[in-house]
């Protein structure tokens, strides 16, 4: 059971508690499947269900604004748009002896979850183990870091059932969305889990996030950023859920190298709140005289920040995530 690297994160934070919304779409042969996501404290609530239209809601708001740009017909430029396409159980064992606690459980959707804390990383490995969570041992430094640190884990487990894929075939789904708050004084994306399944991958997670002011990691590249409006709320129901007129919105590529990634991604406030809205430009093929024509090319600036110019020839960026672990059926 593999987790495509195309995922998309939403994350909410305010009044000290994060809520963090993903949805890892899965592909594979195994009957039974699940994953682990740490998370730094325990949760405020039990795990839910999240609104699967709210990303592309968010797109809705975060879409650059598109520009037309006259080319010169007679001089072999091709006509075409710079806009690229982003592609996008079985009960739990409880503790395994001494050294794992597991705090609460339940269900969501067809998914059980667990949470848990463990004493030590042999503990947690050890309950990985009896839940048939298959981990490589190039896992072990993951593990340290967040028993170490003291974080919880939440454990996603679902079985196939009825629905399991014959032999020579594969069954894909999404995971979720699934949604879970837990108390935290800095929001925090739990990439570190990222390196647990494989170290020779580099990604670039789509973050949306939702809080009172800008929020910003140093490995980012900013797509969009601006205030909500009460229009916004109006036309985009599911955003409405989770933000308010005045909050402020980003949409950031995190990208890294999972075998060099030793912490976890923290976001911070800047100094000031900048807006951002890119700029895509769509080609116009025109006849051109002898002496040529001339090219407007009109750069947008909002709130004092350039918007970014994308090359008409642009490598479309592919949006990567790997969750958790995998678990494989024995």
């Amino acid at each position: 059971m593999t987790i495509n690297p195309s995922q998309k994160i939403v994350l909410t934070f305010r009044g000290g508690v994060e809520t963090y919304i993903f949805k890892p779409h899965f592909c594979g042969s195994s009957t039974d499947f699940g994953l682990i996501l740490p998370v730094p404290s325990t949760l405020t609530q039990n795990p839910t269900l999240g609104d699967s239209d709210l990303v592309s809601e968010l797109e809705a708001i975060t879409a650059p604004r598109v520009e037309t740009v006259e080319v010169c017909a007679s001089r072999g430029f091709g006509s075409g748009s710079s806009k690229g396409d982003d592609s996008n159980g079985s009960q739990l064992a409880g503790s395994v002896g001494d050294g794992v606690n597991v705090i609460s459980t339940g269900q969501v959707g067809q998914f059980q979850w667990q949470l848990l804390k463990a004493d030590s990383a042999t503990s947690f490995t050890d309950w990985l183990d009896a839940n048939q969570f298959p981990y490589p041992a190039s896992a072990q430094p993951a593990f340290d870091h967040y028993v170490q640190a003291g974080w919880y884990f939440v454990a996603f487990s679902v079985t196939a059932g009825a629905n399991a894929p014959p032999s020579g075939y594969k069954l894909c789904g999404d995971f979720g969305p699934i949604q879970l708050s837990f108390p935290t004084s800095q929001a925090v994306i739990p990439a570190r889990i990222a390196a647990a399944s494989d170290t020779s991958y580099s990604f670039t997670w789509r973050l949306f996030t939702v809080s009172s002011h800008e929020l910003a990691s140093v490995t980012q590249s900013l797509r969009f950023a601006g205030a909500l409006t009460t229009d916004n709320l109006t036309q985009e129901p599911m955003v409405a859920k989770i933000g308010s007129a005045g909050d402020w919105l980003t949409e950031t590529d995190l990208s890294f190298y999972s075998g060099s990634l030793t912490q976890d991604i923290w976001l911070t406030q800047p100094p000031a709140d900048t807006a951002l809205r890119r700029t895509e430009y769509v080609e116009k093929e025109v006849t051109c005289g002898v002496i040529g024509c001339s090219l407007s090319r009109n750069h947008g600036q909002t709130g004092g920040r350039i918007a970014g110019l994308l090359a008409i020839a642009s490598v479309v960026l592919l949006v990567g995530a790997r969750h958790g672990l995998r678990r494989a059926r024995t």
